[in-house]
């Protein structure tokens, strides 16, 4: 049984909101949390303390922020982007303060840059290296594609 039956108050509000469908329930993401809070509510007058813990951690990893999948291989290739841009700030004596104001990102964004952190917008990778004046590097990424070329050729000499 669904929580917003006791709740209706919970759906008139959720259908003036304009927000993205969430995965745990048909409907709104506002909807959701509060069918999830309600649900909680009603939890905890009959369960135990220990139960009430495991819905109050059911509802903080619904409400957690999806990110890119890395897989274990290419994690090792980001800790080397971000361990070089660590290097380029370091050979040119700026803080991370520096880097941050230049940037407009905070502190904490620097440090997960420089260790790679998947998480991190391309964006916000790119800002730095334009401070370091390495944003160009960026663009010789994929300029050299050898396998595409090798499998272009193939193709044209199938025709």
């Amino acid at each position: 049984m669904r929580c917003v039956n006791f709740f209706p108050q919970a759906e008139l509000l959720a259908s003036r909101e304009s927000v993205p469908p969430s995965p745990l329930f048909k409907g709104s993401a506002i909807q959701s949390k509060l069918i999830l809070l309600y649900c909680a509510a009603i939890w905890s007058l009959y369960l135990p303390y220990s139960l009430k813990m495991v819905a109050i951690v059911i509802i903080e990893k619904a409400e957690q922020k999806r990110g890119a999948v890395v897989f274990p291989k290419n994690q090792k290739i980001l800790a080397q982007l971000g361990e070089n841009i660590k290097l380029a700030r370091m050979r040119r004596h700026y803080t991370q303060s520096l880097i941050s104001e230049r940037t407009g990102l905070s502190r904490l964004t620097i440090r997960k840059i420089e260790a790679g952190d998947g998480r991190v917008s391309l964006g916000h990778y790119v800002s730095v290296l334009s401070v370091v004046g390495l944003v160009e590097d960026l663009a010789k990424v994929a300029s050299d594609d050898e396998l595409g070329r090798k499998l272009q050729d193939i193709k044209l000499m199938g025709k």
